[in-house]
């Protein structure tokens, strides 16, 4: 738990500049928000609150990060959570590659 938590703020921090998740400039800037999306999923998919992801992916007191990340997790918290763990890793896979496409289609 304590990786992924630093996972995702290591890449927020990549991503502070951001003024949304849908609206990065680069191929590298969308990876970081499939990354992250991946991680979002992962934390849904582990039964995690949505209260303790969004503390985790938007920190208390940062108003630099735009309300893409927030619709991110929202979007996550509305895919049912899964059992089987070939059903999660399939709704993580598809999850990240969605927000990258966007991403990468601006």
């Amino acid at each position: 738990m304590i990786k992924t938590i630093s996972t995702v703020a290591m890449i927020f921090t990549v991503l502070t500049g951001l003024n949304t998740a849908a609206f990065a400039e680069t191929d590298e800037e969308c990876a970081a928000v499939g990354r992250i999306a991946e991680k979002v999923m992962e934390r849904r998919q582990g039964g995690k609150s949505l209260q303790s992801t969004m503390d985790v992916v938007i920190p208390k007191g940062n108003d630099t990060v735009g309300p893409g990340f927030r619709k991110m997790i929202m979007d996550a918290y509305e895919v049912p959570f899964f059992n089987m763990q070939e059903s999660k890793d399939r709704a993580i896979g598809e999850f990240r590659d969605q927000w990258q496409l966007t991403c990468m289609k601006g």
